[in-house]
């Protein structure tokens, strides 16, 4: 096949921005199989329309030729960019996990960033709408030109679509797993190949078989899901209504995420609308009709509503049972009550066993029942293999009801991938920092995001991004007090990414068999280590331990705190030094520097060189990465150390303890055998 190719290297993100128009490679989008979708869903998934004299929102691209008979592969969304988008001018990368948490203060444009993935490939809705998407900054010259300007760049995990595309392209099996799609404000699509940068931008007219294998790409990414409204139920239905309203396509945003939580009400429980209100019809008398009803009438009209209220009670019950799996504020028990037309929701619980309507409940619980209800049902069918974008979810609950979001959205991911934004702590896993990004308005006022967690001293505007953090693993720390762990104090994010690595290789090696569990909160400077260790320890009782690095820095946190607030506990501070085969060491030295390598060159592949071609084992390999980067004229980002420990992590567990030598395994459990002993 012939392809044409075009040099594209993305070291400056807008590149394609400032490509002369001839040059750009535009896709028409592939749009979805057709199918029956009810307006429910499209409703609650469009944003409000925007009235403009100027405006023409980008409809659904068009579709290039039916392809109802590709065989589907599954791609997996790994990160994604998002440029010249409302209020982001570049936000950076964004890597992505099974469930990942964008977290911000209010006006800090988390929207902004699910919005332009959500029209990605949108499931439902998801049109361009200039006047709303496009930068202001630039709104003249994206208007004038929309085709010369991308809004989302993603990166997926082919799966095995790359091995079906390596052989159509001609190129291997590991070049093609990794593929890039980006969209364009006229709607049209670009495709990629990273882990083959020069293959160059393809599209649907590159030249033979590039169609075919544009139109596999497209027709194979994920579909995005976005919520902000979830439709809260009401205690008392009316059911002609209902039958009506689910058949009707002119409802408003309101009304219609209402209908789409009662149609999965209604499929939840195994029960048609339409025919609760059937079986409950009384004889009817017409005017002018004096007969009384039969015998034999009576009788049929009076099974249709016994085998009514069996099926309401049986409704009942199963809502109840599973609800109870998920709901920990209370044991609530419901019950669905028909009278005539009028169809009402129930509620009691084991405090108050008087039933009380629905909507005489809390917020909270009902805003809960609707989202359980909705993507318990959905997840298997309109969400299926979909990215799910959830905008503010569970404001209106309590903290603890919040948290109880976290084992829901585990269970979720293990179906769909979830992003969401949320400016609650209670909202945010300390335990799974790793999921978390903050997004913040950066000095130019767009909005920027980033995976380094930490509090910036010199930036005060990440400061309320920082403090959501803060505020959680404040929580944390306080529960393990409590509930019996023990906290080892670190410096930083990436110390505790390495230290909780090594925790469980060693745990499930059966090393060591702590008696409490393991946490390491990171405290920064050494003023945050003392008053973390304040706070753990209590009045009168013993210093939490602490492991720090020997860099300069670590050093100087060292002598500071064995001359103040650890003065008579020395014995409880650890240094790297002594658990590597060197001085001046870091946490990232308790990798294997070979191991470490890997995880390097594999992080940043656009170098000449590869890391571990220089690497020199026996020396501190924080310094040798900072030296490699400089000579090849590569910019390390101020979170690179996070990241690259978050990718040891993520390597050392999927190979295990296997994969290190017993040399290291030794002096790990040396370390943690001193750190769990009194």
């Amino acid at each position: 096949m012939t392809i044409h190719i075009l040099p594209v290297k993305e070291k400056d993100t807008d590149f394609m921005n400032k490509q002369p128009l001839q040059d750009m490679l535009l896709l028409p989008r592939i749009s979805d199989i057709p199918e029956p979708q009810d307006h429910a869903e499209a409703t609650s998934n469009s944003e409000s329309p925007v009235e403009s004299s100027i405006d023409n929102p980008v409809d659904a691209p068009i579709v290039g030729e039916a392809i109802d008979d590709r065989i589907i592969h599954p791609m997996h969304l790994t990160r994604f960019l998002v440029t010249n988008f409302r209020s982001v001018e570049n936000s950076g990368w964004v890597e992505v996990d099974s469930v990942t948490a964008l977290i911000g203060v209010n006006e800090s444009g988390k929207t902004n960033l699910l919005v332009p993935l959500w029209k990605l490939n949108p499931a439902v809705g998801g049109e361009l709408v200039p006047a709303s998407d496009y930068p202001k900054k630039q709104f003249g010259a994206v208007r004038q030109a929309p085709e010369s300007f991308h809004f989302i760049t993603a990166e997926f995990e082919a799966g095995e679509l790359g091995e079906e595309l390596c052989g159509k392209l001609e190129i291997s099996s590991e070049e093609a797993s990794l593929i890039a799609v980006k969209r364009y404000f006229n709607g049209e699509y670009s495709i990629s190949f990273p882990r083959r940068e020069e293959l160059g931008e393809i599209r649907r007219s590159s030249g033979e078989g590039a169609e075919d294998v544009v139109d596999t790409v497209i027709h194979s990414l994920p579909r995005f899901v976005y919520y902000s409204e979830f439709g809260n139920l009401d205690s008392e239905i009316y059911l002609p209504h209902v039958v009506q309203n689910l058949q009707r396509t002119d409802l408003g945003p309101r009304e219609a995420a209402k209908s789409r939580t009662l149609r999965v009400l209604f499929k939840f429980v195994g029960l048609e609308p339409g025919e609760i209100l059937e079986l409950g019809r009384d004889f009817p008398r017409r005017k002018g009709r004096r007969r009384e009803p039969t015998v034999e009438e009576i009788r049929e009209i009076a099974m249709k509503k016994r085998e009514r209220s069996i099926l309401l009670q049986s409704a009942g019950g199963l809502l109840t049972d599973k609800f109870r799996n998920w709901w920990k504020q209370g044991d609530y028990k419901f019950r669905f009550e028909a009278d005539g037309s009028h169809f009402r929701i129930w509620v009691s619980d084991d405090r108050r066993p008087e039933e009380v309507e629905l909507e005489s409940r809390s917020t909270g619980l009902q805003w809960f029942l609707s989202f359980y209800l909705v993507f318990l049902v959905e997840s298997g069918g309109e969400h299926q293999n979909a990215v799910l974008l959830l905008d503010e979810p569970g404001l209106s609950l309590h903290p603890l009801a919040q948290r109880n979001l976290f084992a829901f959205f585990d269970s979720l991911a293990k179906v769909n991938k979830i992003l969401y934004t949320t400016h609650s702590p209670f909202l945010l896993d300390a335990e799974h920092l790793g999921r978390a990004r903050k997004v913040y308005v950066s000095q130019s006022g767009t909005t920027q995001v980033t995976s380094d967690l930490r509090s910036v001293e010199k930036d005060v505007r990440q400061a309320g991004a920082a403090y959501v953090v803060h505020s959680a693993l404040n929580l944390n720390i306080a529960e393990s007090m409590v509930t019996g762990c023990q906290p080892v104090v670190v410096q930083r994010i990436s110390d505790q990414y390495y230290l909780s690595t090594i925790k469980t290789l060693l745990i499930g090696a059966n090393k060591i068999a702590p008696k409490r569990e393991l946490l390491f909160p990171p405290a920064g400077a050494s003023k945050t280590v003392g008053v973390i260790a304040s706070i753990i320890s209590g009045r009168d009782e013993t210093l939490p331990k602490v492991v720090l690095r020997d860099d300069e820095a670590g050093k100087q946190i060292n002598a500071e705190l064995k001359s103040d607030l650890y003065s008579d506990a020395q014995e409880r501070i650890f240094s790297t030094d002594n658990y590597v085969l060197f001085n001046n060491s870091t946490t990232e030295d308790l990798i294997p520097a070979p191991f470490f390598a890997q995880v390097i060159d594999r992080w940043e592949r656009n170098t000449d060189t590869a890391f571990a071609d220089v690497l020199v084992n026996g020396k501190p390999v924080v310094e040798q990465v900072q030296a490699w980067a400089e000579s090849q004229d590569l910019v390390l980002r101020d979170e690179w150390r996070v990241e690259v420990a978050k990718r040891v992590k993520e390597q050392a567990l999927k190979k295990g303890i296997g994969a290190f030598d017993a040399g290291t395994i030794a002096r790990w459990a040396k370390l943690f055998q001193e750190l769990i002993r009194n």
